[in-house]
């Protein structure tokens, strides 16, 4: 592959499939397919052997996206607007030529699409002050002409970008809340799940030997004093898998679980709190539905019944995961999810935008 070849392929950051195809292809065949894979992230991974096995080993390491411009909105004339991905400098874009879009082949009884030719123009000279002229313009007053007539025209031949959100999950907040806080309040994140996966001098949930149900609803009954903990400190905006111990108690045979008969005080406390703090929940579909976690409980987390009472409680804060561990089980029991929170009452989900909920209706 000539080097030329490689850098006119497309493979701005988070979308990178035609590179990656490009030198997954070039590997397998200077190497051999066996040589050759790509892991759960998209890395392309190639192991070419030395002569010398007692020879110290190197390895080669290269990023495969680029900078680009991401469309968020056109003008009525028909420009594009657009944002960075990645840092460019805005000083070298104006007059430059720029594709919109990707090539796709034809699949599906689809015909194959070419991206679309433009140019980045800005505001004309004679409508500049002479202070815009002294002045580098921003990438805001940039614009994308692609030769459409009106603003339906563009969005339909260059559909607005999905929005991308960064977010993380914060584990045991309540065990070092000074450090949770400040993760919390940096500036880069959108959205915190906030969860619990091992309580104060235990193993993580997953490690630990049951071997009664008494140790169980100890342990739920400890799991959920800590959550109570953790929805006061606040350093998260939705609260994941509430009562998700289960799983591991239910491989070993005890299938005991977060109720209102049982554990009604402690739940009502941990929702009042969530609420009174404009705190979220997590409806965890991971073992909703078949296809997702193996040997899944078809369950959810939180259970209906916690569900339906955070909802009386008048909390409407609510999200919908899939806790997909591989590519294979994300999304799996989403629309069902969507079904269960429907039959329970919401009317709205929510997405997160710098820890601030926009409410989505459920449409099925």
């Amino acid at each position: 592959m000539e080097l030329k070849q490689l850098c006119e392929l497309q493979g701005v950051s988070g979308r990178e499939e035609l590179v990656r195809a490009a030198v997954y292809d070039e590997c397998v065949r200077t190497l051999g397919k066996e040589n050759v894979t790509i892991d759960r992230m998209g890395n392309v991974i190639a192991h070419k052997r030395g002569r010398d096995a007692d020879a110290p080993h190197v390895m080669v390491s290269a990023h495969m996206d680029e900078v680009g411009l991401m469309v968020i909105s056109a003008t009525d004339e028909g420009l594009l607007h657009v944002r960075p991905i990645g840092g460019i400098d805005p000083r070298v874009l104006v007059s430059k030529r720029v594709k919109v879009g990707y090539a796709v082949p034809a699949r599906d009884g689809k015909p194959a699409q070419e991206p679309l030719s433009g140019v980045i123009g800005a505001m004309a000279i004679h409508q500049q002050t002479a202070e815009d002229r002294k002045r580098v313009l921003p990438i805001d007053q940039l614009y994308v002409d692609i030769g459409a007539k009106d603003k339906d025209e563009a969005l339909e031949k260059a559909p607005e970008g999905i929005f991308m959100v960064l977010g993380l999950e914060l584990g045991e907040g309540n065990h070092e809340p000074e450090r949770a806080k400040r993760i919390y309040h940096m500036p880069e994140y959108d959205f915190i799940l906030g969860s619990l996966h091992n309580l104060r001098g235990e193993p993580d949930f997953y490690d630990i030997q049951y071997e009664s149900y008494e140790q169980c609803f100890d342990l739920y009954e400890r799991y959920l004093d800590e959550l109570i903990e953790l929805a006061a400190l606040g350093c998260f905006d939705v609260m994941a898998h509430i009562g998700y111990c289960l799983r591991y108690m239910h491989k070993k045979g005890f299938d005991a679980q977060v109720t209102m008969e049982r554990n009604g005080d402690k739940v009502d406390k941990l929702l009042h709190t969530l609420i009174e703090n404009g705190k979220g929940i997590e409806l965890n579909v991971a073992d909703l539905v078949p296809g997702g976690r193996e040997d899944p409980l078809l369950m959810s987390f939180p259970s209906v019944d916690v569900l339906r009472r955070y909802r009386e409680l008048g909390g409407d804060i609510i999200t919908v995961g899939s806790d997909a561990h591989n590519a294979k089980a994300a999304g799996i029991g989403v629309r069902e999810g969507y079904e269960l929170l429907r039959d329970c009452g919401f009317k709205y989900t929510a997405i997160y935008r710098r820890h601030k909920p926009e409410f989505k209706r459920i449409e099925l």
